[in-house]
């Protein structure tokens, strides 16, 4: 049985049992309920656009508004496609929302004609008696089944509506409860419960000088009276005010004392690396789910917070906007890591530099006052705990020389920390792939195995979120890296033949997705993560190989500095258009980009595109020679309102095969990418996706619906190198809503009731873990004739 009939069989077994969310577990074939869905939701679009084509058909050749049955009849086929895909995906809003557009419409339509013999009758309903029952019995057929009002007609023999309430006793009352006065006893039993839990930890205290053991206990209570208040009287602002109070309250109560196995850590989570990354999450672990700031630690080799950014190319900018909309929509600053935060409001920056936003970094680390240890390096994380349901580790870190004490060389300091759990936000680039560097990382990982220093696998407890930045993509170091790799993995997989095999299976899967990736001679070239910035960059003339963000943001700054430089991409990104903002050029890259190829710049950069190339080479004259093979040109996608960039003079697209050489005195600019510090430095953790996809998809981590590796149990990743299925989360504005999926698993493992928190974060749309609507949300608004 294929995985299309397992998740049909599924399907039809859910609907009969009516457990449409049962299919939400993602190792079981009805994960695929999700496709199905949008396959329904597609075949309702299709019914819809069929069923107006036949009623404008209908209309133009009689003139007659009542429809007759078929027409109608397709609506109705319509909605029960819209009513199935929402039973396979409950919680799609895209699909309700077209299903209640005609739901709607179809309550609107006129009524069938009548039978012969019947319509000459001057009501389709006569209701007997204006009360309680007639009066909504009447609202139910025209509100809500849409019948005409003028054709329900209710009969009262009073002189008023509700004739019979007018004669009740002066005295007398309903006895049945509005849901306003359930909901007042329900607060009401609320504050009775606060009441006691504060004069019993009083009590207590005055007596102890300790907190009573029950305390979380019942502030829970009453957090559930208050719950049930809110949910019978959901606009209620008064509820909802003590509603907060006493998850606030929570939040801020001292976490279970922890079982005697790990009550000896020094802290409860180490976060490896104070970047974005890491800072979210630890803003997200102590403001949000309430972790004492002293049990969280944020350990930084940089001199300080946000380190990468520093080290940007002085040119270089986000380049998603920055705008502080918040408190006029849902949605808050595209480049903040927490809400009630904006770059925009507190740089007045709309595109900030990377030293601007490290200070915004540095200004939430200080204002929330997050605990911080500067120039310190993790060196290893050992396993020690007891059991894998309570993960406990010693971290080895060392200081790190200042900038000012490197020419001293004082010997570094050397210490164990334990923490219960560990989140690697490591960053990217401060690990630039380059041939010197990675020897170095490679001598200094084979010191660590020789001398006894190890990571263990089996149990650990991470959340890798070391992104991509740092590890460049190119030929030399990727070989080198993974003749270590497969050196640790012979020996940790030492006397397991079975699991040697499968690793093995899983290296040269591997090696077959690096290879599509590899330029020979990518070492000869300059990685675009090793400039500082572009205006002093040595040479006047430059070859730059890659296209897209990286690429086109090199050219844009050379031909700004007055450098002449030519782009080999593998795709004419300038041109492409795509509904998600992750596979095409931004905004405002591409108005930038408009500008230095307008008519009558002075140095406008050559774009060429589609070339793949085959090898970089040392030049017997000296300079570098560059060899690309042309691929076979694609038609430009239809963008009727989009302003075309000027690509002359740019050479045309050669012959699908042939071969160009290009010379450059300049070490060419590689521009291809990031390996990613998952791949390079966390590999042995993950499983990754055996594919084709381009882009930041290719050979994505494999991860659940936690963001845990499928691989190792107990490993996280956050930042951008997390994906699920075509989604990327490449984006600051995408991958910060994964924080609270990561650290409500580890509060849960902590033992902290999260109910308070995820509703806290999903409020603040912080906690995304519904996919079905992340996909193309958009179109052109006109397709103007050309």
């Amino acid at each position: 049985m294929s995985i299309a009939e397992a998740s049909v069989h599924v399907a039809e077994e859910l609907m009969e049992k009516g457990d449409y969310h049962g299919a939400e577990n993602p190792r079981q074939p009805g994960a695929a309920l999700p496709t199905l869905a949008r396959a329904a939701r597609t075949r309702g679009r299709a019914l819809m656009a069929q069923a107006e084509e036949d009623t404008a058909c209908h209309f133009f050749e009689s003139g007659d508004l009542p429809l007759p049955v078929p027409v109608r009849g397709a609506f109705e086929d319509v909605r029960e496609a819209y009513e199935l895909a929402k039973k396979l995906d409950p919680t799609c809003r895209r699909t309700q929302g077209e299903l209640d557009v005609v739901s709607t419409f179809l309550r609107q339509l006129p009524p069938p004609a009548p039978p012969e013999q019947v319509e000459s009758a001057d009501v389709d309903v006569l209701v007997v008696g204006a009360g309680a029952a007639g009066i909504g019995c009447a609202m139910m057929l025209t509100k809500t089944f849409g019948l005409e009002k003028s054709r329900v007609l209710l009969v009262e023999r009073g002189e008023e509506v509700g004739e019979s309430f007018r004669r009740w006793p002066a005295e007398m009352r309903f006895i049945s409860p509005s849901f306003n006065q359930q909901a007042r006893a329900a607060r009401t039993r609320g504050r009775a419960l606060m009441t006691q839990a504060e004069e019993n930890m009083s009590m207590t205290f005055f007596e102890t000088g300790e907190l009573p053991l029950s305390l979380r206990g019942s502030y829970e209570s009453v957090r559930t009276a208050y719950e049930l208040a809110k949910k019978l009287h959901p606009t209620c602002g008064k509820t909802q005010g003590e509603l907060d109070k006493v998850s606030t309250l929570l939040r801020q109560l001292p976490p279970p004392t922890p079982p005697e196995q790990v009550e000896s850590a020094d802290v409860d989570v180490l976060v490896v690396g104070a970047g974005t990354a890491g800072i979210g999450c630890a803003l997200m672990l102590t403001e949000t789910f309430g972790l004492e700031k002293s049990r969280v630690l944020l350990v930084e080799r940089g001199e300080e917070v946000g380190e990468s950014f520093r080290r940007w190319p002085a040119e270089m900018r986000f380049i998603s906007p920055s705008f502080n909309q918040q408190g006029w929509t849902d949605t808050f600053d595209l480049n903040a890591i927490s809400k009630g935060t904006s770059p925009a409001y507190s740089l007045h920056s709309e595109h900030p530099s990377g030293a601007e936003y490290a200070s915004y970094l540095s200004a939430i680390v200080e204002t929330n006052k997050l605990h911080v240890r500067k120039l310190t390096e993790v060196v290893s994380v050992r396993d020690i705990g007891a059991a894998k349901e309570l993960p406990l580790f010693a971290v080895d870190v060392r200081s790190v020389p200042s900038p000012e004490e490197k020419d001293v060389s004082p010997e570094p300091t050397t210490e164990t920390l334990s923490a219960r759990y560990i989140v690697w936000a490591a960053g990217e680039f401060q690990y630039p792939r380059r041939t010197d560097t990675t020897k170095e990382r490679k001598e200094g990982e084979e010191k660590k195995s020789d001398g006894g220093e190890e990571v263990t696998r089996e149990s650990m407890d991470i959340v890798w979120a070391a992104g991509e930045f740092q590890y460049p993509r190119n030929t030399s170091t990727t070989k080198e890296r993974k003749e270590g790799e497969e050196k640790k993995r012979d020996e940790e997989k030492k006397g397991t033949k079975e699991s040697m095999e499968g690793e093995e299976k899983k290296s040269d899967m591997g090696e077959e997705r690096k290879k599509k990736m590899e330029i020979p001679g990518s070492e000869l070239c300059l990685h675009n993560s090793q400039v500082r910035s572009w205006a002093e960059i040595p040479g006047d003339e430059f070859i730059i190989i890659g296209g897209y963000e990286s690429g086109v943001d090199a050219a844009i700054n050379l031909a700004r500095a007055g450098k002449q430089c030519r782009v080999l991409a593998s795709t004419p990104c300038w041109s492409t258009k795509t509904a998600d903002p992750s596979a095409e050029l931004a905004p405002y890259t591409a108005a930038r980009l408009r500008d230095v190829t307008a008519p009558g710049f002075s140095s406008p950069p050559e774009l060429l595109a589609p070339l793949r190339v085959v090898r970089v080479e040392k030049s017997e004259t000296g300079g570098f020679d560059v060899t690309a093979e042309w691929k076979p040109a694609k038609e430009a996608p239809h963008a009727p309102l989009r302003m075309s960039v000027t690509t002359a003079p740019s050479q045309q697209p050669g012959v699908e095969g042939s071969i160009v050489v290009w010379h450059t005195p300049q070490a060419p600019i590689l521009c291809t990418g990031f390996e990613g510090s998952v791949a390079a430095a966390a590999g042995h953790l993950f499983a990754f996706a055996d594919d084709d996809k381009d882009g930041c998809l290719h050979g994505a981590p494999l991860l659940t619906e936690e963001d845990e590796s499928t691989e190792v149990p107990g490993v996280f990743l956050v930042g951008p190198s997390v994906s699920h299925g075509s989604l990327s989360f490449c984006f600051v504005y995408k991958f910060r809503q994964r924080f609270a999926v990561v650290a409500g698993a580890i509060c849960r493992g902590l033992g902290i009731d999260t109910r308070a928190s995820v509703a806290e974060c999903r409020k603040a749309n912080m906690f995304l873990d519904e996919f079905s609507c992340c996909g193309d949300t958009c179109g052109d608004v006109a397709d103007p004739p050309e």
